[in-house]
């Protein structure tokens, strides 16, 4: 939904949704009960297969696979530009918590760590806590804020330093709506960073 681009606005950082696709008729990859495994499978066909055919920083796989109780995603961290800039996110019965567990897995992606007991944000819970809540959460903490910084001055991760292709954005309704802009925040960059992220939906058979 478009709450996932917006929870990035205060972090000045511009997220464009470049390619949805939907796996309904067969699976590309092996996608098993394990997340660690689905998730070195989608990093090995992205290398192989997607960089081949769409320009994007990031890519995610949302799967109705139940990875067990205590995983409902799983992503590297600091990996953002990189040959594992990947993800592997279960699918959740409302795009809100959805939503919340795509910004937290793109966090990992973009140098977060998990909130110590710390970290505090605008809202009663934090995007990056170790653990899904009740309360789904809605902002950053300053821990995530910092760690982004971090990440961004100390890696310069140069596929965020250029400029998206504002043409080549898609935008369904449920995800992103044409002319969004980036809030400024408390990063020290001239530009809003681009991420152009791109999202696989895994409907397994039957």
């Amino acid at each position: 939904r478009k709450r996932i681009f917006e929870v990035y606005k205060p972090l000045n950082t511009f997220v464009s949704l470049v390619g949805l696709d939907v796996w309904s008729s067969r699976d590309l990859i092996s996608v098993s009960s394990s997340a660690d495994a689905s998730l070195d499978a989608f990093i090995n066909w992205r290398k192989t297969e997607l960089v081949k055919r769409t320009k994007h920083d990031i890519a995610y796989l949302i799967s109705a696979t139940d990875f067990g109780e205590k995983t409902v995603g799983v992503s590297f961290i600091g990996t953002a530009c990189s040959s594992r800039s990947a993800g592997v996110v279960r699918d959740h019965d409302t795009a809100t918590a959805l939503g919340a567990t795509l910004a937290h897995e793109m966090g990992h992606s973009l140098g977060m760590h998990h909130d110590s007991s710390d970290c505090v944000c605008s809202a009663g819970s934090c995007i990056m806590a170790a653990s899904l809540s009740w309360d789904i959460p809605r902002s950053f903490s300053y821990c995530s804020s910092n760690d982004y910084e971090q990440y961004l001055t100390s890696l310069s991760p140069i596929c965020l330093l250029n400029k998206p292709d504002y043409n080549y954005t898609v935008a369904p309704a449920d995800f992103l709506e044409g002319g969004e802009e980036c809030n400024c925040g408390s990063l020290k960059v001239n530009e809003p960073p681009p991420l152009s992220v791109h999202l696989f939906v895994h409907l397994p058979a039957a």
